[in-house]
């Protein structure tokens, strides 16, 4: 967690990489293109691209990454599709790791209490408050 530019997602992208190397299965999204792709879906006839499969795809897959958490718009239903993302993983102990530009209390906020808690209890202890200056401006 911090302000932009200082190398969340790319520190993430770095851990991406290596799981995969080592043949682990991961999925990195951007949360706020998972929203999106997540809204689209509701309308889907097929079921494997359905809103439900894509639920099971990011509760079921070994490493789920959620790059850039509060960036999209908190809804009741993005906070309902964050619950059951997050509430899968939880009760079958997936590695789950997130960035985002708040702090735990501002992500409670946006995510839902339910949704919080859970994920903090899955990532209590290896998380990193960093305060940086912008690389992209300062070089």
């Amino acid at each position: 967690m911090g302000s932009v530019g200082i190398g969340k997602t790319h520190l993430l992208l770095v851990v991406a990489n290596t799981l995969l190397k080592q043949s682990i299965p991961v999925v990195f999204v951007y949360v706020p293109d998972l929203i999106a792709e997540l809204h689209q879906a509701q309308f889907v006839k097929d079921e494997n691209k359905s809103l439900n499969a894509k639920i099971r795809k990011l509760g079921d897959v070994p490493v789920l990454i959620l790059d850039d958490i509060g960036k999209e718009k908190i809804t009741g239903w993005v906070q309902v599709q964050y619950s059951r993302i997050i509430n899968r993983r939880y009760i079958k102990q997936l590695p789950t790791l997130f960035s985002s530009n708040f702090n735990l209390d501002q992500i409670a906020e946006m995510i839902g209490d339910h949704s919080a808690s859970r994920l903090f209890s899955m990532t209590k202890g290896r998380q990193a408050y960093v305060v940086a200056e912008d690389y992209r401006i300062t070089g």
